[in-house]
């Protein structure tokens, strides 16, 4: 398992907050590892919700916990953005390749379909404290080895800012312009805060850990799959962890390649509006067009691949994998139209995604000053 792969970030300790010889800094620095956190698992509930054969009742649940993990991604990077931090996630360093470690040499992470071995991997992902078993409660491998949860962990964040905010007061929320951040009604998520002061940082920490741990009269995350594990859940016989290259001889080769830069694409354009200085209105159209419309392409390349078989009684599906090709002479987006064009030629099922990439905004042109 050492051999695996693990973020370029460190697992977060405990931190004293009020004696902290640089609480900033420690605070960017576990801010970026939420957005890490959020990063990794949202493919692992794609991957499982692309393999659900039938089951739309499944289907949809899973869906609203992927949607939710994406909006929390975003709430971490506000907050992290909003106090003057970048956060990153596209590059060798920070976007995952799977199977991973993430944080704890003993919890590894898989893109599995959603099979009773990994939603039971879900509900210790998700698991409260209050929910451990006792029988599990000494010796339990977290994915934050320092907190019983990612709950404890949000917590913990939650605290460091309020004792920041006594010292700085609401102008530590001010550190980067407010424009750079994702905002209700711009199309990225119905739930989405801005960050400008510590009542809107404290509720974007609170939802995050009630969507995920559940509350009083209201399933989450973690209820949702011990209810999906009790049930079983009718799945594709897909490849675990596929890589893109080790289907170079396959007819759908090209379509594995066009969702890996799809998706990377995504996180690119994501990476980039937390420094861009654009008007709203482009901005909403960047969030439309790439976002929104990528979002679409990987879904339905993505459903296109569990019906192609892949050898050994099992199915293809999409890989995740990581699109970065440096040296290529190419921009990003014509990388990515080259890979679509290929992808649709191999597939014509998927042609109705042409027009989305031809849409897309060139996220290089994109300037700080946001000229473009």
């Amino acid at each position: 398992m050492s051999a695996l792969r693990r973020p370029v970030y460190k697992a977060p300790t405990t931190v004293d907050w009020e004696n902290d010889l640089d609480p900033v800094a420690r605070m960017k620095e576990h801010l970026q590892i939420a957005v890490t956190l959020e990063l990794y698992t949202t493919p692992l509930y794609l991957f499982a919700l692309y393999s659900v054969n039938g089951d739309s009742t499944a289907a949809r649940a899973i869906a609203k916990v992927a949607r939710e993990e994406m909006l929390h991604f975003a709430l971490a990077g506000n907050i992290l953005c909003a106090i003057g931090g970048t956060p990153k996630v596209y590059g060798e360093k920070y976007t995952p390749q799977y199977p991973i470690q993430i944080f704890n040499d003993n919890v590894q992470l898989d893109l599995r379909a959603t099979t009773k071995e990994n939603l039971e991997t879900f509900v210790k992902l998700e698991r409260p404290p209050k929910a451990q078993p006792e029988s599990e409660s000494e010796g339990v491998d977290h994915i934050l080895p320092t907190y019983e949860s990612i709950g404890e962990f949000y917590a913990s964040l939650e605290y460091g800012l309020t004792v920041l905010h006594k010292k700085y007061g609401d102008d530590f929320f001010r550190r980067a312009p407010f424009g750079r951040q994702f905002k209700p009604g711009d199309g990225s998520h119905g739930s989405m805060i801005a960050i400008n002061d510590l009542d809107s940082a404290e509720r974007a920490m609170k939802l995050i850990v009630v969507q995920g741990e559940g509350s009083s009269g209201v399933d989450g995350h973690y209820q949702v799959f011990e209810k999906l594990l009790a049930s079983g859940v009718n799945h594709h016989n897909v490849v675990d962890d596929p890589k893109t290259e080790a289907f170079k001889d396959t007819p759908f080769y090209q379509a594995m390649l066009a969702c890996d830069a799809a998706y990377c694409y995504l996180l690119s354009t994501i990476e980039i509006l937390w420094t861009y200085d654009g008007t709203e209105t482009r901005r909403e159209q960047i969030i439309g067009n790439n976002i929104q419309g990528l979002m679409g392409v990987i879904r339905t390349i993505s459903k296109y691949l569990v019906l192609q078989d892949a050898g050994n009684t099992k199915k293809a599906a999409s890989s995740f994998n990581l699109y970065y090709k440096p040296d290529d002479p190419l921009s990003r987006l014509s990388q990515l139209q080259r890979e679509t064009n290929a992808a649709v030629e191999a597939s014509p099922e998927l042609k109705d995604i042409k027009s989305t990439i031809d849409e897309l905004v060139d996220i290089e042109k994109l300037t700080l000053s946001g000229t473009t």
